[in-house]
């Protein structure tokens, strides 16, 4: 089954990211402690745009993933932990056929079971096609991911329109999936700083406002950005060849005021087909 992945629309919509003149290579990390992270990037989200199979060499990428789950809020002991106890906090955008598909996989819902045993948070795609896609074909994809997969607890709605015009269309949106029994978050895929009424008038719970390979050497947070607290952004990050870059786009995007994050080496076509060869440090400086 054909995997795609749907890029934001940045240049088709016509809207440019501003020059901050400092790219992920000239963050600077602080500090070499324990108390204090090298790259300060200690207590991130890890949104993690999963798409491949989870069967075949898809299998190998998802095990990484189940290694990196946390405990679930019960069993987390009320004492301070290690970083190393503590684990990770990773967000699945799970992604079968741009969406759910006509129907339920095994393989899918065996693998998503185990992901949510594991307290993995497990998140839908839908496409919204730059808010041209008719309302109804995206709630008839929610309700797919809800039928099919149960597991799922939100909704990544790709290829949002970032023009004003449209803020009333994903507040219809976020409304609509908050109503949903189960389904507790909405992200919001622009792939640019949109406008800040798309989060006075809350139409996401998480955004991701940059994706794009290598830096942060095209994005300049707008003024506003720390309006709102840290975890309303997401930031993707793609061809980052070593583990050293990695973290210097860690600390870029914790410095802008974003909360979430995802850094691989993947590459174009599809940067997201399989898991970053440095997961573990990633993983390690999140934690």
């Amino acid at each position: 089954m054909a995997r795609v992945w749907r890029r934001v629309g940045a240049v088709a919509l016509g809207v440019a990211c501003l020059a901050i003149g400092a790219t992920c290579a000239e963050a600077q990390p602080t500090g070499n402690t324990e108390a204090q992270p090298t790259s300060n990037t200690e207590g991130m989200r890890l949104l993690v745009p999963a798409y491949f199979y989870p069967g075949g060499d898809g299998a190998k990428h998802w095990e990484r993933l189940l290694q990196s789950a946390t405990a679930t809020r019960a069993e987390a002991p009320a004492a301070p932990v290690t970083k190393q106890a503590r684990g990770a906090r990773v967000t699945v955008i799970v992604n079968p056929a741009s969406g759910p598909g006509e129907q339920r996989d095994p393989q899918y819902a065996a693998m998503l079971a185990r992901a949510a045993r594991a307290n993995l948070e497990l998140i839908g795609y839908v496409s919204t096609r730059y808010g041209k896609r008719p309302v109804e074909e995206i709630r008839a994809d929610i309700r797919r991911w809800q039928t099919f997969y149960p597991q799922i607890t939100g909704i990544f709605l790709d290829e949002q329109n970032s023009s004003v015009d449209f803020v009333k269309h994903y507040r219809q949106l976020y409304l609509f999936i908050h109503s949903q029994p189960g389904l507790t978050t909405v992200v919001t895929n622009p792939g640019v700083a949109c406008d800040r009424k798309f989060f006075e008038t809350r139409t996401s719970d998480t955004c991701c406002i940059h994706e794009q390979a290598g830096s942060l050497a095209k994005f300049q947070p707008p003024d506003w950005l720390r309006d709102f607290p840290p975890q309303r952004f997401n930031a993707l990050f793609y061809n980052v060849r070593d583990e050293a870059e990695m973290r210097r786009c860690l600390a870029a995007a914790k410095a802008a005021g974003i909360g979430s994050i995802f850094v691989t080496d993947d590459q174009l076509p599809n940067p997201w087909d399989r898991m970053p060869d440095y997961w573990p440090a990633e993983i390690a400086e999140t934690q």
